[in-house]
């Protein structure tokens, strides 16, 4: 009786060190594949930062009304959509990301698509929102004359 209890002490031992093993090499998997999917999710944030600064250039960045009226005067529709939303993206991921309310910087809302003339008219009320800002006097720092 004393021999079969220690051969089931060796038996538990030896299971238990079994299943610690095995639930460290899950962990261990499972820590690699959140690290692989943290680092994808980096790249194509950096691809779309890529891409939106490519646009960027093609079109130009509008700080105001003005400029956006003047940049949109005279191109297709098709560029000037593709234009629009070049800026809108880049404010949404740069300029402004934590704007308020958010449906102006995308392009659907509630399963409702808009159309040039909404996206133009949300980019103007964001343009107009950054400049009314009380923080957006404070962020520019006056120049200093040195004698």
């Amino acid at each position: 009786m004393y021999a079969k209890a220690c051969s089931n002490k060796n038996l538990s031992a030896k299971l238990a060190a079994e299943k610690s093993q095995q639930i460290h090499r899950e962990n261990v998997e499972k820590i690699e594949k959140q690290a692989l999917s943290q680092a994808n999710d980096k790249q194509k944030k950096e691809a779309q930062r890529k891409k939106t600064a490519v646009d960027l250039r093609e079109c130009g960045f509008w700080l105001t009304v003005e400029e956006m009226d003047q940049a949109l005067l005279n191109i297709p529709r098709t560029t000037a959509i593709k234009n629009v939303k070049s800026n809108i993206r880049f404010r949404k991921a740069v300029w402004t990301p934590k704007f308020e309310p958010k449906n102006l910087l995308q392009f659907t809302y509630q399963k409702h698509t808009y159309t040039y003339e909404e996206l133009v008219c949300n980019l103007k009320a964001v343009i107009v929102a950054d400049y009314s800002r009380p923080e957006s006097d404070t962020d520019i720092a006056p120049d200093s004359e040195e004698d």
